[in-house]
């Protein structure tokens, strides 16, 4: 069925032309605007969007960790594995108990990263590092 709204054609081709870091970063960018959803949905009482937005969250969280290839990212894979671990459990018992405040604790922790992300994915571009999809 073909999509009728210029901007999801737009993020489908997006998606579909990204390499590994823009897929990265795409991830990390859909993940906190789940999150921001999450906390609002919280803040109105609308439970079931709040849940939807922690799960989705929580698939995000998922996709990231099994992307990781721990033969090439050393400590660091298993650094970061172990962070979406503790993040994962997080998300299960914010959605659990519907608590904005962990949310956000979780929000503030992976924000930094995507500027990280976005900072390390176009220098390891220009080394040659980044191996396209």
């Amino acid at each position: 069925m073909p999509v009728n709204n210029p901007y999801a054609r737009y993020q489908q081709t997006a998606v579909k032309t990204a390499d590994r870091g823009d897929l990265l970063i795409l991830t990390y960018e859909a993940l906190l605007r789940w999150l921001a959803r999450a906390e609002d949905a919280i803040d109105s009482g609308r439970v079931v969007e709040a849940h939807e937005a922690l799960i989705a969250a929580q698939q995000l969280v998922i996709n990231l960790d099994s992307s990781l290839d721990f033969e090439r990212g050393g400590q660091i894979a298993t650094n970061l594995s172990a962070l979406y671990d503790f993040v994962k459990r997080q998300l299960i018992e914010a959605n659990i108990t519907k608590d904005r405040a962990a949310v956000t604790s979780i929000r503030d922790l992976l924000s930094p990263l995507l500027d990280a992300w976005r900072a390390a994915v176009p220098m390891a571009r220009k080394t040659g590092e980044l191996a396209s999809v």
